[in-house]
């Protein structure tokens, strides 16, 4: 059997809305192609992994995906793999509630290889060593919770091949991308800085822009937390100027993702504002806190 797969929606032909049969195929369509290409891919770099369409089946909306799988280096046949992949995610997908952390994407993930093993014991021990990309699975995964949450409830949504269908789970969900689940938050370095103000922001919880006397990322955007002091702020009995800067206890929280350890990112939080300083006091306040 050749590698592809199908996707069948039974919808309700009373619901308003027709457009979102279609709009939820297509990220269905891209969710399982992102998915399959993940486990594919865990085999080599050199993978080539495309995808068309088949054929729009009539009835129910019925799409039949055609995909074509080669590696470009042992021109090696991935049928059999990828009938083990197409199995085990035809399995789980019909079977899974919600995945929400790392430990639940593996679980995912080693229960398709599992089944790639079985398809075909001559892989047994290439399949066991198999690295999904577990960010493009949660990803993928991510991408059919949005397409199924774009549907009513009594649309019914199903994975396949030809006329054989699995009802994709009622309970399925992944509320959150690879980079959300995957990410390592760590609440940093408290601090008390002069911030000079550039842009302020009348609304709790939004960013105020500043610009930054210590660090080597001068330009700062930081939430202010602060709400008795914004509230006097916006109730006039505190007056800023232009140039003026604030002296503040600010908390740095840093991020990073687990799969992609250089991608760090940083978020800054006013929580407390000690004083305004006013612009002509700024240059000489800055030059005695860094000698203290």
């Amino acid at each position: 059997m050749s590698a592809g797969y199908s996707i069948r929606i039974d919808f309700d032909s009373e619901k308003e809305r027709p457009e979102r049969i279609f709009q939820s195929m297509a990220l269905y369509i891209e969710g399982f192609n992102d998915l399959q290409e993940a486990f594919v891919r865990g085999y080599g770099n050199d993978i080539e992994f495309t995808s068309s369409l088949g054929s729009a089946r009539e009835g129910s909306c019925i799409a039949d995906i055609c995909l074509k799988i080669k590696d470009s280096i042992r021109n090696a046949s991935f049928d059999k793999i990828y009938d083990g992949i197409y199995n085990g995610v035809r399995n789980e997908i019909a079977t899974t509630k919600k995945i929400d952390s790392e430990r639940e994407v593996k679980i995912f993930v080693d229960k398709v290889l599992t089944s790639v093993a079985s398809n075909d014991a001559d892989y047994e021990q290439f399949t066991s060593y198999g690295d999904a990309h577990l960010l493009e699975v949660a990803n993928a995964l991510h991408k059919i919770h949005k397409a199924k949450s774009g549907l009513s409830s009594k649309d019914i949504v199903q994975y396949g091949r030809a006329l054989d269908f699995d009802t994709i789970s009622n309970d399925f969900s992944c509320p959150r991308n690879g980079e959300q689940i995957f990410e390592d938050v760590s609440e940093d370095f408290p601090s008390k800085e002069i911030f000079i103000i550039r842009r302020p922001s009348y609304v709790n919880n939004l960013q105020w822009d500043f610009e930054s006397t210590t660090r080597k990322n001068k330009k700062i955007s930081a939430k202010m937390l602060d709400e008795k002091w914004l509230e006097k702020w916006n109730n006039h009995e505190k007056q800023l100027w232009s140039g003026d800067a604030l002296f503040v206890s600010v908390r740095t929280k840093r991020k990073t993702n687990k799969l992609k350890k250089n991608n760090i990112s940083y978020e800054y939080e006013i929580v407390k504002v000690i004083k305004i300083i006013p612009q002509n006091e700024v240059k000489q306040l800055v030059m005695d806190f860094e000698n203290e």
